[in-house]
């Protein structure tokens, strides 16, 4: 009896453990049945979140593109991502603020012109138009240079040679007028010969050598007359006139001055004024201008032949 007692308690122990096990496990699908529902509450509450979501961002973009002309979904894609999806890091109420501070400096730059594509169009075509000038002055400035550089050039090369040249004549010219002595011409910036001046030393016969402006008015004169003949010799003209050219001269360089220039005649004609007589005797042909009356001038002249013996 005692033994079918404790097989009845083990039978009951069993059962219950069975029954607990069973319980147990019941239990747990509760407890799981639970957690799904309320992992399929939540994800419902998700699911509403992020349309919420989409649709404010939606308007956000559409807002950018309305106002700003701004299309968030190329700058997505040029960053490497899918066109239109949006960041993973994307916070609307941080896109608000950077678009209302987008706004405000879109306000304080002001209305947009809207002929700034033709201004610019047409300042674009004149400053090319410019350019092209001032490339073509500058071509025509680099050529005018080098022109110029070759005139000068050619005139220092040509005023060279004639200087030399007027240097032989004035040279020989004066010894002849003075029956020797010595005289030149020299520049004073050779360096510089086309803007350069000219320096005269003389040494008439018996004298030492001196300034040009330290000789007497006669040998001044002559020597001025001696770099005349040697410029005139240098490059003679169909014709020369000489105004009052001899006055300084006494009776005996008025002899050497017309010698002179009866030779010098044969290479061209002179033309001179004066009061000499002498001079006027070595004329071929001499004008006299008279006043017979007051305010009218007459013309005389003169053909002077070879003396007729008498």
């Amino acid at each position: 009896e005692a033994d079918s007692g404790k097989q009845e308690i083990q039978k009951y122990e069993e059962a219950y453990t069975g029954t607990r096990d069973a319980l147990m496990k019941e239990e747990e699908k509760l407890r799981e049945m639970r957690r799904t529902k309320g992992n399929e509450e939540n994800l419902r509450q998700l699911e509403v979140k992020e349309i919420e979501f989409r649709l404010e961002t939606e308007n956000i973009m559409q807002k950018l593109r309305q106002d700003y002309n701004f299309d968030p979904a190329a700058v997505v894609q040029s960053e490497g991502q899918e066109a239109g999806a949006v960041p993973q890091d994307f916070v609307p109420e941080a896109a608000e603020e950077q678009a209302m501070l987008l706004r405000e400096r879109i306000e304080r730059i002001g209305e947009v012109n809207l002929v700034a594509v033709d201004e610019y169009q047409r300042l674009k075509e004149r400053y090319l138009f410019l350019k092209d000038q001032t490339e073509d002055l500058s071509g025509a400035e680099t050529n005018l240079n080098r022109i110029v550089e070759e005139i000068e050039k050619e005139c220092k090369s040509r005023f060279t040679q004639a200087f030399e040249k007027i240097k032989e004549n004035f040279e020989s010219i004066y010894q002849k007028l003075f029956e020797g002595g010595s005289a030149r011409i020299f520049l004073t910036n050779p360096d510089n010969p086309l803007e350069t001046g000219i320096e005269i030393e003389a040494q008439p016969p018996g004298k030492t050598l001196r300034n040009i402006m330290q000789l007497s008015d006669g040998e001044r004169c002559l020597t001025a007359i001696s770099l005349l003949f040697a410029i005139f010799l240098a490059k003679p003209s169909p014709f020369c006139f000489m105004d009052e050219i001899d006055a300084p001269l006494d009776e005996t360089n008025i002899l050497k001055f017309t010698k002179l220039l009866k030779e010098f005649s044969r290479l061209s004609q002179f033309i001179v004024i004066t009061h000499n007589k002498r001079t006027m005797e070595a004329a071929n042909i001499l004008y006299g201008i008279t006043m017979e009356e007051v305010g009218v001038s007459k013309i005389v002249s003169v053909k002077m032949g070879e003396p007729v013996p008498v």
